[in-house]
């Protein structure tokens, strides 16, 4: 499935300190990330293209944004009004996100993406792809409250990938797990295994919808929209 060529203007915002001191990023990692990024992104047909210079917001309060409480969401969409109706994506550098399960590397938003400073071009491309419409897929999950880790059991068939069956990459006898691991929007890919977590299915792909649960985990999984057939060109922050 080929996809005509889109550039996706892209407004970058550094959070600093009020005191304008301690920047969430170097300014000059910006173009490195954008590029890697679009290592991914061109199986969508995006390209990132920077908007102009960098802009800097100087609020200690923003340095760390969380989506756990009301008062932390009105600073994070106070951070994310720095900028609206620029047409394309608002990328907004900041130290660390909490988000109700705990740390994260990025998060897309209505109003923006933020990207933690142990996010990569990996993050950055995975949320410009939820903006994009698709969603997270994960190659086990995590039950609670005993803690006990559960992969996915089944050996990859037609019915797990029915648009990538026979795609070139599958090898005979590959583990469902080992597929989900290698999608782009698998968040973590699948424990220390070293694969390229990069790829944009054709289409839907069997895994699990949740990184946890305190129910069966069979009910988690489900066929998931994280391929080309569910995935638009128009990744807009308001």
């Amino acid at each position: 499935m080929s996809c005509p060529a889109v550039n996706v203007p892209v407004t970058v915002w550094i959070v600093r300190k009020t005191d304008q001191t301690e920047p969430a990023r170097d300014a000059a990692e910006i173009p490195g990330l954008l590029a890697d990024a679009n290592k991914i992104l061109w199986q969508n047909g995006l390209t990132l293209v920077q908007s102009g210079t960098v802009h800097y917001a100087d609020n200690d309060a923003w340095l760390n944004p969380s989506n756990t409480t009301p008062a932390a969401v009105y600073e994070f969409d106070a951070l994310m009004d720095s900028s609206s109706g620029t047409g394309g994506v608002e990328l907004y550098f900041v130290q660390t996100i909490t988000g109700e399960k705990g740390g994260l590397k990025g998060v897309k938003r209505i109003k923006g993406i933020a990207i933690a400073q142990d996010g990569d071009a990996s993050t950055i491309a995975h949320e410009v792809l939820h903006a994009c419409g698709l969603d997270d897929i994960y190659p086990q999950i995590t039950i609670f409250p005993q803690g006990t880790k559960v992969s996915i059991p089944d050996v990859c068939a037609p019915e797990m990938l029915p648009s990538d069956w026979c795609g070139g990459y599958h090898e005979p006898g590959l583990m469902q797990k080992f597929v989900v691991a290698r999608l782009i929007m698998s968040p973590g890919g699948y424990g220390n295994v070293p694969l390229p977590r990069a790829v944009i299915p054709s289409g839907k792909v069997w895994g699990y919808r949740d990184a946890s649960t305190t129910g069966d985990p069979s009910s988690e999984l489900e066929l998931r929209n994280v391929g080309l057939s569910g995935c638009h060109q128009n990744p807009v922050s308001e």
